[in-house]
C-alpha cells in the first residue's frame, strides 16, 4: 500500500487536493476530521482539555467551543504545544487503525491528509510527502476570508505553524495551488500517474 502525506499551511487550500483526490475514489484520512470526532466522543479527554484551558473551552451543553479554544492556543505557544500533547496520541491511534483496516483490504493507494505531518514527524510513515503551497500574501488572505479575522491575527496562525518554504523542504511532491482548480487538478493527475499501480476512479 502506498501511502500519500498530504499537508500545507492554513489556508493554502490543502482541502481542494484532498477533495478531488476523494473523487477520484482514493481513501483519504483526515486528521481534522479525526481530531474532531475524538473531541466530540471522548468525554475524557474533554475533560482534561478543560482542566488544562478552563471550563470556558466548554458550551453550556459541556461540548467543546472550537472557536474560544483556538483563540487561546494560536495566541501562546506553550498552550498550542500542551493541546498537541493531549490531542496528537489520540489521533495517531484512530490513524493506525484506519490504515490498518486499508491494508487488510488491500487498497493500492491512501492519503494521510494532515496540517501538522512534518512538524510532528509523521511524514516519516509515508511513502511521499505532498506539500500544497501558495505564496504568503495570497495565504494571509485566504485566511481573513475564510476565518473572519484581521490580518494582523491570521499572520499569527500562519506564524504558528512552520513556513510553507520550511515544508517543502520535506516535500517529495509539491502541488501550487495559486491559480485555477483546473490546474491544481492538473498538477495532481499528473503526480499520481507517476505511483506504481495506481488506477483512476474516474
Amino acid at each position: 500500500m502506498f501511502i500519500i502525506g498530504l499537508t500545507g499551511g492554513i489556508g493554502t487550500g490543502k482541502s481542494i487536493v484532498s477533495n478531488y483526490m476523494q473523487t477520484l475514489q482514493i481513501p483519504v484520512i483526515d486528521a481534522d476530521k479525526i481530531t474532531r470526532e475524538i473531541q466530540e466522543q471522548d468525554r475524557s479527554l474533554l475533560c482534561q482539555l478543560s482542566q488544562i484551558f478552563g471550563k470556558c473551552i466548554l458550551n453550556e451543553k459541556g461540548t467543546l467551543n472550537r472557536a474560544i479554544l483556538s483563540e487561546i492556543v494560536f495566541s501562546d505557544e506553550n498552550k498550542l504545544a500542551q493541546l498537541n500533547r493531549v490531542m496528537h496520541p489520540a489521533i495517531w491511534r484512530q490513524i493506525e487503525k484506519l490504515l490498518k483496516k486499508y491494508m487488510e483490504q488491500e487498497v493500492p493507494l491512501v492519503v494521510l491528509d494532515i496540517p501538522l505531518l512534518i512538524e510532528v514527524g509523521w511524514h516519516h510513515y509515508v511513502d511521499s510527502v505532498w506539500v500544497v503551497s501558495i505564496p504568503l500574501q495570497l495565504q494571509i488572505a485566504r485566511v481573513v476570508e475564510r476565518d473572519r479575522i484581521d490580518k494582523e491575527q491570521a499572520l499569527l496562525r500562519i506564524k504558528q505553524q512552520m513556513s510553507t518554504r520550511e515544508k517543502q523542504l520535506y516535500a517529495d511532491v509539491v502541488i501550487d495551488n495559486s491559480q485555477t482548480m483546473e490546474k491544481t487538478q492538473q498538477q495532481v493527475d499528473e503526480e499520481l500517474e507517476k505511483i506504481p499501480g495506481f488506477t483512476w476512479g474516474k
